[in-house]
């Protein structure tokens, strides 16, 4: 996967997006997750779900630019269901974290 470099600029994005990631590779997730923080963003949310333990443990993930908190809030509520439903084995964890105080 080639790097990609999430500069900052006079220009705040506009709209809300969205970067998926499959939750398999967390060295490689920690290093993307670094470079969006340093971009520039009205609100940066990181949501994950996955199931399974250990080395089995399948899931995704996404990077929230510009996010609301109605929005964060949403998510949240559905992934914790998700998390606790979908699975009969009990293994869901699913994680939501805004990274930005400019959360509006």
């Amino acid at each position: 996967m080639p790097k990609t470099s999430f500069r900052k600029n006079s220009d705040s994005p506009k709209g809300c997006y969205l970067l998926w990631y499959p939750t398999h590779d967390r060295q490689r997730i920690e290093s993307m997750e670094q470079r969006v923080r340093a971009g520039v963003f009205n609100a940066l949310c990181v949501c994950e779900l996955a199931f399974g333990r250990g080395d089995e443990a399948r899931g995704s993930g996404l990077f929230i630019l510009n996010a609301d908190t109605d929005l964060i809030r949403k998510i949240t509520e559905t992934l914790a269901w998700l998390a606790a439903e979908v699975d009969a084995a009990g293994t869901g964890r699913y994680r939501v974290e805004p990274m930005s105080a400019d959360v509006s």
